[in-house]
């Protein structure tokens, strides 16, 4: 499909709408951005293998339902300063702290169904065992930013 049919089509389905309103049904603001900028497919092939991901999480979620991750932020630039050495405010640490918690939950929630296969099980190997292991994030008498670095988080393998 050229690229001039494909920006008509678009205009003409109202695409930039529908995405709006699957942008609002997202529970973090990356997934919000991804959502607001999804184009449409052009080959058979790959249109058939996301169709195949929609299914199974349709059927997944259909029968152990839909596991909580409400309101994770991005930590990635908080990651990158911990990886550097640098110290990281409580705010921060606990916005690391719910990401990891709904890391757990979702991997629990795909536990319920591993001896089913599913187009979806990529997205659960491609994890890093050492950020499910329970880590404490800060010390219990920390008043003050406490750098990863300094042996608060010895799993974090970032």
């Amino acid at each position: 499909m050229s690229v001039a049919i494909q920006t008509r089509a678009v205009t003409s389905l109202e695409l930039d709408k529908v995405l709006a309103m699957l942008a609002d049904q997202t529970t973090c603001e990356a997934a919000r951005q991804m959502a607001l900028h999804l184009m449409p497919v052009t080959s058979a092939a790959e249109a058939q293998r996301l169709m195949a991901y929609t299914a199974d999480a349709n059927r997944l979620t259909n029968r152990y339902g839909t596991p909580s991750t409400q309101n994770v932020r991005d930590c990635t630039a908080a990651l990158d300063r911990a990886r550097i050495g640098g110290q990281l405010p409580i705010p921060e640490l606990l916005n690391i702290r719910h990401l990891l918690e709904s890391i757990r939950r979702m991997m629990a929630w795909k536990r319920q169904s591993e001896e089913e296969t599913t187009a979806l099980d990529y997205l659960f190997r491609m994890r890093r065992p050492s950020l499910m292991r329970p880590a404490p994030l800060w010390r219990r008498s920390a008043a003050r930013s406490v750098p990863i670095s300094s042996g608060c988080a010895p799993s974090w393998t970032i």
